[in-house]
């Protein structure tokens, strides 16, 4: 860590051996155009040229005795406005600030800001619109001449070939490329913002460079983010440093959050031992439940379960038992009625064979065959043609013959009637075997029923008791799951327990290792200081002032006493952070540190500063400028600046709110 020092104002540290020629970056002219075209009549107004040094743009306010007179000059004539436009040039996103910019869009839909910006020893033209619907967004080629472009827009180069070159002289050189959290790179977008900051900010923190109100949607910066900007940028930082810075952060992170963790956890375990406690599982008025007791808890949570679910669960397998033996009993009804149905069948073919043969031996059909038979045994007609009383007393052979016939028939009938009686006989035997057939297949078909009824009733009732089952047993896989959650929390509380044992050293070690590698840098940290108390005297003067200076490991801070006094107003801190940043420029305009040697200071006055300061910030500039200037600074006004920097080659721009004409646009928006 830095000591603070308390500096001496009047001594300027010596300049490096190697000075740097020109700006990283600086800005020559700014066209306003209705059109893209290089013709003159596209021109908004007339273009706008600055100059390596000093560049003032000047609106006005007027005196107090014109105060009946004129209204609102000095404020919206176009100020912050042409700042927010330079920052557009350079790569922002955005125009103006809500309001402004839709007024702008509005008036001037084909509006383009064009500019000559040079980078090192290379001019680039810079041409994009003012009105976001326009295509392509940006156009660019490296050149001096505003025609080149405006003239042959189809031979424009990819704007991220100019971001590049930005990139290259102003990230290229710095020793560290990523912030402290050793994963975001610093970009040209992170480091314009500390060389114009926003009007909004009013300087009023040496970390602050963009406000919300602006809506610059630029990379967001956090104060440990942009104190670590300032230090690369100040060649107070390398690679080591900034691996330090990183592991440092990260252990304070984790030291930060965790009490929260533990926090968390330990209120986790309240929560989940009030929940196993109203499960039964803990016992009320004891203490939270160890890791010791998990197992045990798991028991009593099984024991639970078991006590609630046993008469459910025998009464189901009772049930299932019951339903086995019915089963079985239906089965062997089922094959009894098969055979009895085989059964069933034979019966009905010895009735119906029965039948038959009754049917055969009577009526018409019986008849017939009967004389069929006779007719077959007759002789043929032409054997005899003799009287039947003839015949028997001459006893013919023939009829002889005949007659035996006659008497067999009577034998054949006589045998018939008998058949026909034992088939009678024969048959009700039968229908009597049917019908007891039949009533015995009638009882089983009434018993399968029955079987099968009574299943389907304890199939009911096991289903039922299953829904039951599952009710019960519902919270119980939710209650494992608990023991489950407090064994995985009381876990990690003792990992965090055991972190927390380990962590306090570690970090004491990482910032005192931070420390030590910032000590490397305590001398080139010395010649800045330095740089910044001669700068401060410039400005507040006088033997009276004192000023200290700190680099902390978390911050850069300073103070200026009067007299011994601490000097906090708005002013002063103002005053105290512009200077700061004159001389982060300077230190690098004499060959110390990366800072690109650009400033663009919007309205610093307005912080309520006095004239005298406030004019000094002029004569410092002029005398840093006195050699060649390697450096372009920026300063917007509505105070007048001293008398000698109101005209060329210093005003660069004048502007008027009080008419129309003489506001930036040269009309009201």
């Amino acid at each position: 860590m830095s000591e603070q020092r308390t500096l001496d104002l009047f001594r300027r540290p010596d300049p490096s051996k190697t000075i740097p020629r020109n700006p990283a970056f600086w800005i020559e002219e700014v066209r306003l155009l209705k059109s893209y075209s290089p013709e003159t009549s596209a021109l908004i107004r007339k273009p706008i040229t600055f100059q390596k040094g000093l560049n003032v743009i000047w609106a006005p306010a007027p005196p107090m005795n014109k105060r009946k007179d004129i209204n609102f000059a000095g404020h919206a004539a176009g100020k912050t406005t042409f700042c927010r436009l330079l920052r557009y040039l350079l790569g922002e996103k955005h125009i103006a600030a809500p309001g402004v910019k839709e007024a702008i869009e509005a008036n001037f839909h084909n509006g383009w800001i064009v500019g000559k910006i040079h980078i090192s020893d290379q001019p680039w033209i810079i041409a994009r619109p003012l009105h976001p619907a326009t295509r392509p967004r940006a156009r660019c080629l490296p050149s001096d001449s505003f025609d080149n472009l405006l003239s042959n827009p189809e031979i424009s180069l990819p704007i991220a070939d100019f971001s590049a070159a930005l990139e290259a002289v102003t990230i290229v050189p710095l020793p560290v490329k990523l912030f402290g959290d050793g994963k975001t790179a610093v970009t040209f977008e992170h480091v314009i913002q500390w060389l114009t900051r926003d009007q909004e900010c009013h300087l009023t923190k040496l970390n602050l460079f963009r406000h919300a109100d602006s809506k610059s949607e630029s990379p967001n910066l956090t104060a440990e983010a942009a104190y670590f900007l300032q230090r690369v940028m100040l060649n107070l930082a390398d690679k080591d440093l900034q691996e330090a810075i990183t592991k440092c952060e990260e252990l304070e992170k984790e030291e930060k959050d965790l009490p929260t963790d533990k926090e968390y956890q330990l209120r986790r375990e309240r929560e989940l031992n009030a929940f196993l406690q109203t499960a039964r599982v803990k016992a009320p008025d004891t203490p939270n439940l160890t890791d010791l007791e998990i197992k045990p808890a798991r028991d009593t949570a099984e024991n639970l379960e078991d006590q609630a679910t046993k008469n459910t669960r025998d009464a189901i397998q009772l049930a299932q038992e019951t339903r086995l033996k019915e089963s079985t009993e239906l089965t062997a009804l089922q094959v009894k009625l098969g055979a009895v149905e085989v059964n069933f069948t034979t019966a009905q073919t010895a009735v119906k064979d029965a039948k038959a043969k009754i049917s055969g031996l009577t009526g018409e059909e019986y008849t017939q065959a009967i004389a069929k038979e006779n007719a077959a045994r007759m002789p043929p007609p032409q054997h005899c043609r003799v009287d039947r009383n003839h015949a028997e007393e001459i006893r013919c052979p023939a009829f002889l013959a005949l007659d035996a016939l006659a008497q067999n028939q009577e034998e054949i009938a006589a045998q018939i009637e008998k058949e026909k009686k034992e088939n009678a006989d024969h048959l009700v035997k039968c229908e009597a075997n049917l019908e007891t057939i039949g009533s015995t297949k009638k009882q089983i078909g009434l018993d399968i029923k029955s079987a099968e009824k009574s299943i389907s009733t304890i199939d009911e009732k096991i289903a039922n008791r299953k829904t039951k089952l599952a009710t019960i047993e519902k919270p119980f896989p939710i209650i494992a799951a608990k023991i489950d959650d407090l064994e995985e929390v009381l876990d990690k509380i003792k990992e965090i327990e055991k972190r927390e044992a380990k962590l306090g050293d570690e970090v004491k070690a990482a910032k005192a290792l931070q420390e030590d590698l910032q000590k490397r840098h305590k001398e080139t940290e010395d010649f800045f200081i330095d740089e910044y108390a001669w700068t401060v005297a410039q400005i507040f003067g006088g033997e009276e002032t004192e000023t200290k200076c700190k680099f902390t490991r978390e911050q850069i801070s300073s103070s200026i006493t009067y007299h011994g006094k601490d000097l906090t107003s708005a002013a002063v801190t103002a005053l105290k952070n512009l200077t700061f940043d004159i001389a982060a420029m300077t230190f690098s305009c004499r060959g110390r540190g990366h800072h690109p040697r650009f400033l663009l200071h919007d309205s610093p006055r307005e912080a309520d500063m006095a004239e005298a300061p406030y004019g000094r910030i002029f004569d410092l500039i002029i005398k840093q400028a006195k050699e060649p200037p390697n450096f372009q600074h920026i300063i917007t006004t509505t105070s007048h600046p001293p008398e000698e920097y109101q005209e060329l080659p210093y005003l660069r721009l004048k502007l008027d709110s009080a008419t129309s004409a003489g506001k930036l646009f040269k009309r009201d928006l």
